[in-house]
């Protein structure tokens, strides 16, 4: 009986610091970062309204961080005033780090495809608020970037997955035509 105590114990504090040490090896989302939209490209179909985002990624981490089935929902704010713009299902993106073999400092650029809505006055409604509101220099515009999915941290002989991570992270542009629309 008395061994099988210890064998428990033993079992309990190896699981314990098994753990510590995979949440200190896990994805450090504190060093992801949004540096740029690069252009909003809208289209229309028959079907409705889309916009290709074109959005410019940094990751300050030594650790290439990978999203993977990732759905963000994408969304502008303005002194109170919310535009949801959409949501876009993202397979895979990888971040590089910061530095080392390879690398482009830690950057990379995602397309982000979103359906903004069907071709009704509501969406169209939507499309005026959010040009009024960028085309305007003394807004103060932010994009706010929801995402949720599979988030990767690199290791030395591959990944370390953590599912349902949510991440919001919002972008402020510093001049309000450094969104370029086509």
């Amino acid at each position: 009986m008395r061994l099988a105590n210890i064998i428990a114990v033993f079992m309990v504090v190896s699981l314990c610091l098994g753990l510590q040490h995979s949440m200190a090896q896990g994805p450090n989302l504190a060093a992801l970062d949004i540096v740029a939209i690069k252009s909003i490209q809208l289209r229309s179909d028959d079907s409705g309204f889309y916009s290709e985002v074109k959005v410019l990624f940094k990751n300050d981490s030594d650790k290439a961080i990978k999203f993977k089935n990732a759905n963000f929902d994408i969304t502008f704010k303005d002194k109170g005033e919310t535009i949801p713009f959409g949501n876009s299902p993202l397979k895979e993106l990888v971040v590089p780090p910061k530095s080392g073999e390879g690398t482009v400092g830690g950057q990379t650029e995602a397309v982000l495809d979103i359906k903004i809505g069907p071709k009704d006055d509501k969406t169209v409604m939507l499309l005026i608020k959010l040009f009024n509101i960028i085309g305007n220099p003394s807004n103060s515009l932010i994009m706010i970037l929801e995402g949720t999915g599979e988030v990767g941290h690199k290791i030395e002989k591959g990944w370390i997955y953590q599912t349902g991570m949510r991440a919001e992270l919002e972008f402020v542009p510093t001049i309000q035509r450094e969104i370029l629309f086509k």
